[in-house]
């Protein structure tokens, strides 16, 4: 055939079956489409599930919840023997979206019946139209937050945060401190460890203090019930291992609840024993003898003449009509002669008295865990004058844990001491301070401790005295600085008692206090002999057990005879007593 020069369609070649191929990975395409939607349709399900099921029942509350805390943890904070002594707690608080507010009036209405504290203008305030998201009240009561989940408006929401919780109240408030509302500490333990309580990794770790919460117990009470009896102002008190620093109890009262800090006086966060100086009087006594002694410039049983006054310029010096005779150093520490001691003090001079006083820490600040430390004062320049009235406690105004430390280091054959509150001190070792020399003889400390429990067996101290614990110790009362810096104030003492014990193998120092105590009958004494001493008796007489401190009813043989015998002197015959 011819052609016709005309294009003939090319035809197309079907392999059979392709047609039934392709349909069926459509409606492969298809059914996993489906699934997909399926799946998404259970997720939406389940979450509506949860919210209107499970989550209702846990709280009826219309607030929304935020998921988001804000304020972290922080560690524990415990005694010496794992008692819990602060801890982070979960807490629930209000906070307000104003934008989201659907009816103002109502919801202040209804905020301010279920928190009464809350004032109207406040609420007025963070509800405002344009103000920013913040909170109402942070850390609502139980009864708050049950009677807010009645509440409708959306504006208003929960939020999940933490709050630092201290279960024994008070306890020791002046060494934990207490943090703010955002979590960060403020003072105490809880401002020092501020970094240390909020590490991530080491939250399960607690903070362990050397406090014993069981002594602090007994020290906090004991000041309480005598701050009462004597109607003092304040009361103070600081017990520390001799050997070691470690600080078992420390207290100031008045005190505060570190759960509830708003309810108190700013004044009663002061703490007394680490922040606040003090002119100590007689306890000083014990520093100028141990210098005396330790320079060879008096004995125990060298005479000093007390009858007659001491003069320092215009100004005369007495001692009580009980001492104006010829008495021994021993008697004149056992009976807290001002006159004796200030001879001594003389003779000892400014420089060495300086220098010696600065060897056992007194003119350096506190290195204790604590931020809240104050360091000495002088009412003068360092003088004859004040050498002569510091020897005797005057003079010189220092903080009572000052005076523990220093304690602690003349009665521990010299070996420098320095508080702490963290177990296992770093910077002592073998119970010598680190990089240091002991600072009097062991002759020295030996003689020292025996004057100090004689001054308890028979004199100032007797009312400290707990049968069988073998306590030593000084009283010291001194009239306390005004304010303005003008003098005294002749009706309000400071007394202290300083005391040790087991004397005859101290392990322990201790500093009572009680600031402006008055008689306890009309008429009566109101020096350290007559209130404070008896506070360190019973305070002691409670604590011993805790420190494992047994009774000992052996005669007191550790005791040198002459000692005993120079306690007891009498004038010879034919001495003219100064009238």
């Amino acid at each position: 055939m011819a052609s016709t020069g005309r294009i003939q369609p090319t035809r197309v070649i079907r392999v059979s079956g392709e047609r039934r191929t392709a349909f069926e990975r459509a409606r492969e395409r298809l059914f996993v489409l489906m699934l997909l939607f399926m799946a998404l349709f259970a997720v939406v399900i389940g979450r509506l599930f949860m919210l209107t099921v499970v989550e209702a029942n846990q709280s009826v509350s219309p607030i929304s919840v935020l998921a988001q805390i804000k304020i972290p943890p922080r560690a524990e904070i415990t005694d010496r023997n794992g008692i819990v002594l602060a801890k982070s707690m979960p807490s629930r608080s209000l906070y307000v979206r104003p934008y989201r507010v659907m009816d103002r009036d109502a919801a202040i209405e209804q905020v301010m019946e279920a928190i009464p504290g809350l004032s109207e203008p406040y609420l007025q305030e963070r509800m405002a139209p344009g103000a920013p998201y913040r909170f109402i009240k942070r850390h609502l009561s139980r009864l708050e937050e049950e009677t807010l989940r009645q509440v409708a408006d959306p504006g208003l929401q929960f939020e999940d945060e933490y709050r630092r919780v201290y279960p024994s109240g008070t306890l020791a408030a002046h060494v934990l401190g207490f943090t703010n509302a955002d979590g960060q500490g403020r003072m105490g333990v809880e401002a020092s460890f501020n970094a240390r309580l909020g590490e991530r990794e080491r939250l399960e770790q607690p903070v362990k203090l050397t406090i014993d919460a069981r002594v602090q117990h007994a020290m906090e009470d004991v000041l309480a019930r005598d701050i009462i009896r004597f109607r003092a102002e304040a009361g103070m008190g600081v017990l520390m291992h001799m050997q070691t620093g470690e600080v078992l109890a420390l207290a100031s009262l008045p005190t505060f609840d570190p759960n509830n800090v708003s309810a108190y006086p700013a004044g009663y966060q002061a703490n007394r024993i680490t922040g606040r100086t003090y002119e100590l009087g007689s306890t000083f006594k014990a520093f100028t003898f141990a210098q005396g002694l330790e320079l060879g410039l008096t004995a125990p049983h060298q005479i000093c003449d007390a009858s007659q006054p001491l003069e320092l310029g215009r100004k005369l010096v007495h001692d009580r009509w009980a001492l104006r005779r010829p008495i021994t150093m021993t008697q004149a520490l056992i009976r807290s002669s001002n006159t004796c001691t200030g001879r001594l003090g003389d003779a000892i001079g400014p420089d060495r008295q300086r220098a010696f006083l600065g060897s056992l820490g007194f003119l350096s600040p506190l290195r204790i865990e604590l931020n809240e430390t104050a360091t000495y004062r002088m009412s003068s320049g360092w003088g004859r004058f004040a050498t002569v009235t510091i020897a005797y406690g005057h003079g010189i105004a220092v903080t009572p844990l000052h005076l523990a430390q220093g304690a602690a280091t003349v009665l521990n054959d010299g070996r420098p001491v320095e508080a702490t509150l963290i177990p296992q001190n770093p910077v002592m070792k073998d119970g010598l301070l680190s990089g240091t020399q002991a600072r009097v003889s062991e002759s020295t400390s030996r003689t020292l401790r025996q004057l100090l429990r004689l001054a308890v067996i028979q004199g100032t101290g007797k009312a400290a005295d707990v049968k069988g614990l073998r306590i030593g110790g000084k009283t010291g009362t001194a009239e306390r600085a005004r304010s303005d810096a003008a003098g005294y104030e002749k009706n309000r003492n400071t007394n202290i008692f300083l005391g040790a014990f087991p004397m005859d193998a101290p392990e322990y120092v201790l500093v009572m206090m009680l600031d402006a105590p008055q008689a306890e009958t009309e008429g009566g004494l109101r020096g350290a002999s007559a209130n404070v001493a008896g506070s360190a008796g019973r305070f002691l007489r409670r604590a011993a057990p805790f420190l494992g401190v047994m009774p000992s009813y052996l005669s007191e043989e550790w005791l040198d005879d002459h000692f005993v015998v120079q306690a007891a002197y009498e004038p010879p015959d034919g001495w003219e007593a100064y009238r």
